[in-house]
C-alpha cells in the first residue's frame, strides 16, 4: 500500500513561497509523478480527482518550466525499499487567492512523468501512467513550538495519501 505524510508550507515571505516535504512508502524504486489534480473528489478512489490542476489551458511540463499546468509538479525518487523524500518548491502555487489549491487532489502516479515531452498524450499526462495514492489538500495548524519563527504563521497541510479502498487522514 501506498502511503505518505506530506506537509504543505504557505509563506510569502520566504524564499521559498510554496513547498511540500514529507515521505511517501510503498511505491516501487525510480520516478513516480507527482501532481496536484483539479478535484477534491475521492468517491472513487483516485479517479474522480480530475486532470490535473491547469486554470491556464498549457501544456503539461515540468516544475521549473514557466509554462506549465500549475499542477504539475514532476517526479519524486522511490529508493529501493519503496521510500520517496519529498522535497519541492513553487512559486505560483498558493492556498489562497484565486487559484489555491486547498480543497484539490495530490496524487502519485505509477509511471515516472515524462515532463511534457513525449508524445502528443505527453502534453496533458506527462504520460505518469495509473494513480496509485491521491490525497485532498486541507488545513491544520502546528503545535506551538520555540523552533518555529513567527514568518511561518502562515502554514498548512497536506494529510495523508490514501491507498487505493483506503480512507484515513492524520497531521502531520
Amino acid at each position: 500500500m501506498t502511503t505518505g505524510v506530506i506537509r504543505i508550507t504557505n509563506d510569502p515571505t520566504s524564499s521559498c513561497k510554496f513547498s511540500l516535504t514529507g515521505t511517501v512508502t510503498g511505491l516501487s524504486a525510480g520516478n513516480h509523478g507527482f501532481h496536484i489534480h483539479n478535484y477534491g473528489d475521492l468517491s472513487q478512489d483516485c479517479f474522480t480527482a480530475g486532470d490535473h490542476y491547469n486554470p491556464f489551458s498549457l501544456d503539461h511540463g515540468a516544475l521549473t518550466d514557466e509554462n506549465k499546468h500549475l499542477g504539475d509538479l514532476g517526479n519524486i525518487k522511490a529508493d529501493n525499499q519503496g521510500v520517496a523524500v519529498v522535497q519541492i518548491c513553487d512559486s505560483q502555487l498558493s492556498l489562497s487567492g484565486k487559484y489555491s489549491v486547498l480543497g484539490r487532489t495530490i496524487v502519485v502516479h505509477k509511471d515516472p512523468d515524462d515532463l511534457g515531452r513525449g508524445a502528443e498524450s505527453s502534453k496533458t499526462t506527462g504520460n505518469s501512467g495509473a494513480r496509485l495514492a491521491c490525497c485532498i489538500i486541507g488545513t491544520g495548524t502546528l503545535p506551538s513550538s520555540s523552533s518555529r519563527t513567527s514568518t511561518m504563521s502562515y502554514l498548512f497541510f497536506v494529510y495523508f495519501f490514501l491507498g487505493i479502498n483506503q480512507i484515513k487522514m492524520y497531521l502531520c
